[in-house]
């Protein structure tokens, strides 16, 4: 069994030092310690996106030992594919019909959660959606709490307003990804929450920095979405076929 020892180590790097090992061998088992918190929550997604059972061997009031079993599987399914724009990708179906099922290999890539809704992800109990090379996919990342300089007042109306049309518009995004003050709107006391919570129950999917929530010390009031790290950040926007920023 392989053990790494990444305690004391900040975003995004118990992810990539943990993506380093599982790459450089065939490793079907492994110990990872790291801190609580935000770097216990991103290794073990990380994990359980490569298709490892996670569970923890030791718990410490600053730091844990995750122990990860690899199931097998390196594909999940997914159905209700928007064929909008398919073109090349990794897919085993002839054609990207609404409603085909369709076996997507993995890319390595956080998903589109409008485009492709995923059914039946064996193995990855907690893990996120992944986004297929070849379909299109637009990502919005928010790095404010308010669209522009100047006036802030201003600026929460040009943001609610923004968020207002991301309804409307098609195609529409399949992630809105929350850095810096951004994570104040999907956070307690906004009153962007429940504009919010409509974007998800269309399919978009929410993230908020987990290093950003830590700051300003969000992390249990994060009211809309889930917690990503700067790897799943990064990983979005690269395979985006498009990206917003505001």
């Amino acid at each position: 069994m392989e053990y790494i020892d990444l305690k004391g180590m900040s975003c995004p790097l118990p992810v990539i030092e943990t993506k380093k090992l599982i790459e450089a061998g065939s490793i079907e088992e492994l110990e990872v310690s790291v801190d609580q918190g935000s770097p216990r929550e991103n290794v073990t997604r990380f994990l359980e996106s490569r298709g490892y059972r996670v569970s923890v061997e030791s718990d410490q009031p600053d730091s844990v030992v995750l122990r990860a079993t690899k199931v097998g599987g390196t594909e999940t399914t997914a159905t209700h594919i928007d064929s909008r724009g398919l073109g090349r990708g990794n897919l085993s179906s002839e054609h990207g019909e609404p409603g085909t099922r369709l076996r997507v290999r993995e890319a390595g890539y956080p998903l589109a959660g409008g485009a492709l809704p995923l059914e039946g992800a064996t193995g990855y109990p907690e893990a996120p959606a992944k986004l297929v090379v070849g379909v299109p996919a637009i990502v919005v990342l928010i790095d404010g709490a308010t669209v522009g300089r100047g006036d802030e007042l201003l600026g929460s109306v040009l943001m609610k307003s923004f968020l207002h049309t991301l309804k409307e518009i098609e195609p529409r995004p399949s992630r809105l990804i929350l850095l810096n003050a951004g994570v104040k709107l999907a956070s307690e006391g906004s009153d962007l929450v429940a504009l919010l919570k409509e974007l998800e129950a269309l399919g978009i999917e929410i993230l908020s920095c987990g290093t950003c929530l830590d700051f300003f010390k969000l992390k249990e009031k994060l009211s809309v979405g889930k917690v990503t790290n700067m790897y799943d950040i990064v990983s979005s926007l690269v395979a985006a076929t498009n990206v917003l920023k505001f």
